[in-house]
């Protein structure tokens, strides 16, 4: 596992951030959702953003929803001195 600063909103089983590569600091972060009942939450919006500390500038970076299982995934190019933030949104239905 590797260590950037996952900051989440809402309440999630774990994260779990994989370095898929070294040299391009390439990550992988993936979880997943469950309800207040820990039934599985599918189709809940969740979207990473990227937090510079210095300038407080936040720059989205994409979004997924989770499946059946509740679970999500996300690939991106982490650095060292930024932090990364989650938000989870409730399905619609």
């Amino acid at each position: 596992m590797a260590d950037i600063d996952i900051r989440t909103q809402n309440t999630i089983d774990a994260v779990e951030v994989y370095e898929n590569n070294a040299e391009n600091k390439t990550y992988t972060v993936k979880g997943t959702i469950y309800n207040e009942r820990n039934e599985f939450v599918y189709g809940a919006f969740v979207q990473i953003s990227e937090i510079d500390p210095d300038t407080k500038i936040t720059k989205f970076l994409g979004f997924t929803f989770t499946d059946e299982y509740g679970f999500y995934s996300f690939t991106i190019d982490a650095f060292n001195d930024k932090f990364y933030e989650l938000a989870i949104f409730s399905p619609l239905n």
